[in-house]
């Protein structure tokens, strides 16, 4: 395989203000190692798995909605790949909502949007896919409505392509948000190291199934560590107001009256939790 040019700095930036940078960088076999052994320490009081920098409280297991594109079989089936690799490497702390599988019982655009948008709401966090030159619109509006509902994000970027001409390779105003952990993946380094770990006396198709699965576990991996950290963040949401805010984004979106109820009925029990917080 042609030498590929694992130097990603043109990446690195400084960390703006509620949005932290994750920049994946070549790793040793040993400090991945290490990494591994630490993700998968066990809570000796509770007898689950503790994750990396999280509280011995925290909640688990977390859904976590997958907004993605998802127009193409490369998409839909890259979705489907990340997601269960994010499942196996967090040891199920986290379950991958993606909306592709969704039951659509309506053709009308509206329900199918409105739908979408429980879902987001319904889940604990959300994980946005901002890859190619222009990130998906549908996605945009995803993360801004769990924005309005304080939602814990992780945006991830495979592709090493830039857009635009500011610290982050991807349109300016969809960035800088808080309680938001940022993780750029250089997706020709990671085949790179996949196809170095490979035996070169296998088949052609055992070679891609191994490389394929390295290549999801490692990009899995950086991106659990982003949902422990983002996890255990604190809601700027004022408590008091909480409600109130939560039944005005809503309402502002005109979401109709059926999923309206899903969602509130779910946030009421989100809420609960929010006041509690030792089981955050």
């Amino acid at each position: 395989m042609a030498s590929v040019n694992s130097n990603i700095s043109e990446y690195q930036s400084t960390p703006q203000p509620g949005e932290n940078r994750k920049v994946e960088e070549p790793r040793g076999e040993k400090s991945q190692m290490d990494v591994n052994e630490a993700e998968n320490k066990l809570d000796t009081k509770t007898g689950t798995q503790n994750p990396v920098g999280c509280l011995k409280t925290c909640d688990y297991p977390k859904t976590v909605y997958f907004a993605a594109a998802l127009f193409s079989y490369q998409e839909l089936a890259g979705n489907i790949l990340l997601g269960e690799a994010i499942e196996r490497v967090s040891h199920g702390r986290y379950k991958i909502i993606l909306p592709q599988n969704g039951e659509q019982d309506s053709n009308r655009g509206k329900d199918i949007r409105d739908d979408d948008l429980a879902s987001v709401a319904k889940c604990d966090m959300i994980l946005l896919n901002y890859d190619g030159t222009e990130i998906c619109a549908g996605c945009v509006v995803e993360q801004q409505f769990a924005r309005d509902l304080d939602k814990p994000a992780v945006v991830v970027r495979t592709d090493f392509r830039r857009s635009g001409d500011c610290d982050i390779p991807y349109n300016l105003m969809a960035g800088y948000n808080p309680r938001t952990e940022l993780v750029i993946i250089h997706s020709m380094y990671e085949l790179k190291k996949a196809d170095e770990q490979v035996d070169n006396n296998l088949s052609m198709l055992d070679r891609n199934k191994k490389i394929q699965l390295l290549m999801a576990d490692s990009v899995a991996s950086q991106i659990t560590l982003a949902l422990d950290k983002v996890a255990v963040t604190k809601s700027i949401m004022p408590i008091e107001h909480r409600e109130i805010i939560q039944e005005w984004a809503i309402k502002k979106l005109e979401i109709g009256p059926r999923y309206a109820a899903e969602i509130l009925a779910s946030l009421k029990e989100q809420n609960s939790r929010v006041h509690h917080p030792q089981i955050l």
